[in-house]
């Protein structure tokens, strides 16, 4: 009998410091519902049970066509959630769809650009080539016109020169 009422005494104490734990944990949550600034100051100074007559009193507020028409707004909210995922979900496979296509667009154009820019270094070797030959060839043209100029020039000494030596010849005769 002593052990039993022993245990039976602690057993109390226990139950004792849970609810005070829980009315500190409830009642401080409680009061912060009803003034925040507060609720710091107070904590494990509010009682469970005017937790619980707050809250009672906060049921009573909500009518029964309240909560009738939070029920409506709820079923609504939940059928456009629905909705929602749904075209998510479907307009996530067409966008999958589109996005891989996108990636096959400019895989493909990557590739294609990968096979020429592997031949860019010869393309750029010839036309480096061509340029240089380019220039050569207007230095050729332009150096064939001056030869050009030389030989009309000589040739119209030559036949100046003719003409002399034809009357030098007629006045030695």
């Amino acid at each position: 009998g002593a052990a039993g009422g022993g245990g039976g005494a602690s057993r109390l104490a226990e139950l004792e410091r849970r609810l005070v734990a829980l009315e500190g944990f409830v009642g401080a949550r409680a009061h912060a519902l009803a003034d925040p600034a507060q609720a710091e100051e107070t904590r494990g100074a509010f009682p469970l049970s005017d937790a619980v007559v707050q809250l009672t009193q906060r049921v009573a507020l909500v009518g029964e066509g309240q909560v009738e028409a939070l029920k409506k707004k709820l079923a609504e909210l939940r059928g456009d959630l629905e909705a929602m995922a749904q075209q998510a979900r479907t307009g996530s496979d067409s966008r999958l769809l589109d996005a891989a296509r996108r990636v096959e667009e400019a895989h493909e154009k990557l590739t294609r650009v990968d096979t020429v820019a592997a031949s860019l270094p010869a393309v750029v070797a010839r036309l480096r080539g061509v340029g240089e030959l380019h220039s050569e060839a207007a230095r050729f043209s332009a150096r064939l016109g001056e030869l050009e100029r030389a030989w009309e020039g000589m040739g119209a000494q030559l036949a100046s020169n003719e003409e002399a030596i034809a009357e030098l010849e007629r006045g030695m005769a």
